[in-house]
C-alpha cells in the first residue's frame, strides 16, 4: 500500500493534480493577472472554468504520448543509458523526419520562452509591488522599472543556474524535482487557498 504514494503511480498524479490546481487557479499571479483582465466577474469564471475543463484533455494528450513511446519501446528496445525523462526527445531526434523535428523543436522552444516570459514577468510585477515599493515608497517610476527589470533578469538567471543543476544531478527525474519546489515554495499558498474555498 505504501508503494502507492511512494511512487508516481496514478493516485499520486491524481491527488498533486488537485493540490496544484489550488494553488494555480487560486494564487499563481500568471493565472490572477489573466482573471483581472476580464470585463465581468462572469467573464472571469467562464475563463478559468474553460482552462480547468481544458486541462483534463490536454494532460489525457501527453499521457497518450508516453503510452504510445511505452508501446514502440516495448518493440523496438531503447538502447541503455537513456533516461526515463528524455525518451521522447531521443524518440523526436532519432525516429522523425528532418523537417519535422525542426518544426517540432521551434514549437516547444516557442511554448517555453511564452510561459516563462509570462512567468518572469510576474514575478517582476509581484518583486516591484509587493516588495521594493514598500522598501522604497515615493520613487519615480522610472527606478521601479528599473527595478523591475533586474528582478526579471536575476529570476532568469536563477532559473537557468537550477536548470543546469538539473541536467547535472542524480536521477530524481524531471517531476521528482517539480513536486519537491511546488512542496517548498507553495506549500504555504495551498494551505491558505484551500481554506478560502
Amino acid at each position: 500500500m505504501t508503494g502507492i504514494f511512494t511512487q508516481l503511480t496514478f493516485i499520486v498524479m491524481a491527488i498533486n493534480g488537485v493540490f496544484y490546481a489550488i494553488q494555480k487557479y487560486g494564487t499563481d499571479q500568471t493565472v490572477v493577472q489573466r482573471y483581472l483582465t476580464a470585463k465581468t466577474d462572469k467573464a472571469a469564471i467562464r475563463a478559468s472554468l474553460m482552462g480547468v475543463l481544458l486541462t483534463v484533455p490536454v494532460w489525457m494528450l501527453f499521457m497518450f504520448i508516453g503510452t504510445g513511446l511505452f508501446v514502440y519501446y516495448k518493440i523496438h528496445p531503447i538502447p541503455t543509458g537513456i533516461r526515463a525523462d528524455a525518451v521522447f526527445p531521443y524518440f523526436i531526434m532519432t525516429r522523425l523526419p528532418t523537417g519535422l523535428v525542426g518544426f517540432i523543436l521551434s514549437a516547444m522552444t516557442s511554448a517555453a520562452i511564452c510561459s516563462m516570459s509570462a512567468d518572469l514577468n510576474s514575478l517582476g510585477a509581484v518583486g516591484v509591488e509587493d516588495y521594493y515599493k514598500k522598501l522604497r515608497r515615493g520613487r519615480p517610476d522610472r527606478e521601479y522599472l528599473l527595478a523591475g527589470k533586474l528582478i526579471v533578469v536575476g529570476a532568469g538567471v536563477i532559473s537557468i543556474l537550477i536548470a543546469m543543476l538539473y541536467v547535472n544531478a542524480g536521477t530524481d527525474g524531471v517531476l521528482g524535482i517539480v513536486f519537491t519546489l511546488y512542496a517548498v515554495f507553495s506549500g504555504g499558498s495551498r494551505g491558505s487557498s484551500c481554506w478560502v474555498c
